[in-house]
């Protein structure tokens, strides 16, 4: 499947020379437009099958144009290109996730508030909350 058209591609001096094929550089791509995506979310969005995912996916992060980093709490792996830093990749797994999402934008409009509220903002029990 080929999401990003063939001229875009073509346009990017930075990576053009580092990777092998135009497999290679959709993934690439990808995880530069989709910063913390996830591997499930790859495989679905380029249909490749499970080995050439993770082919790809272990020669860029090798050649240190991609990181991943796995939070251990819900077993999650996200991806992000190499020049995200740790702690900016952190701030975007939280991000993409909804209910943290929702927590922060709470927090941002109301500034402090009680526990119970936030729990009744994202709609999520007080037990699922903490």
């Amino acid at each position: 499947m080929n999401l990003i058209s063939e001229n875009h591609l073509l346009c990017t001096p930075y990576v053009k020379g580092s990777v092998r094929n135009s497999n290679e550089l959709l993934v690439y791509q990808l995880i530069s437009y989709l910063i913390g995506v996830r591997y499930r979310e790859l495989l679905r969005i380029t249909g490749f099958n499970i080995g050439t995912l993770s082919y790809h996916l272990e020669t860029l992060e090798r050649n240190n144009m991609i990181r991943s980093l796995r939070v251990k709490k819900g077993n999650i792996t996200r991806y992000y290109p190499y020049w995200v830093s740790t702690d900016t990749a952190v701030m975007i797994g939280y991000l993409r996730s909804v209910p943290a999402r929702q927590i922060m934008m709470l927090l941002f409009h109301e500034g402090v508030t009680s526990f119970s509220k936030i729990a009744s903002h994202i709609n999520k029990s007080p037990s699922t909350t903490s």
